[in-house]
């Protein structure tokens, strides 16, 4: 973990201009933008200001969410991947910071998928398909009238 004076590094996995808070020398909170690819030293109390700097929980630049990587010379999509944009460099160096999209974590499970135990699922019954219904037929007469 690389540590600058109590702080952890945070890299912009992006490719795009990530903001976070960052309180001065003076002790005054200051805005800073994060070029894509570069990384940060933040302190805790600077990752609760960012954290807190946006009106949704969920737009947190550690708040995890898929990040498409795009090649700039054949815009050209190259990978998917599900993790937050300010990650923890030691987390990047573990491997442990990332999930492809669209599947989930080993322990987890993804939004649409029915989950059970194998003692319910033994227990449960075998559904039967509805019985068919009879196709009712008009006589030939009512049909040509």
């Amino acid at each position: 973990m690389a540590l600058n004076d109590g702080k952890v590094e945070y890299k912009n996995v992006t490719q795009h201009w990530v903001g976070a808070q960052t309180i001065n020398r003076k002790g005054d909170e200051v805005a800073v933008a994060i070029e894509p690819g570069s990384s940060i030293f933040l302190s805790e109390e600077e990752c609760e200001l960012t954290a807190r700097a946006h009106k949704r929980p969920q737009d947190s630049p550690f708040h995890p969410r898929e990040i498409v990587y795009i090649d700039d010379h054949t815009l050209d999509e190259e990978e998917r991947l599900v993790m937050a944009p300010l990650t923890r460099v030691d987390e990047l160096r573990a491997g442990v910071a990332q999930a492809p999209a669209g599947e989930a974590e080993e322990g987890s499970f993804s939004e649409h998928e029915e989950v059970g135990t194998p003692d319910a699922a033994a227990k449960a019954k075998p559904r039967r398909a509805a019985p068919k219904k009879p196709r009712s037929r008009r006589p030939a007469a009512a049909a040509a009238g």
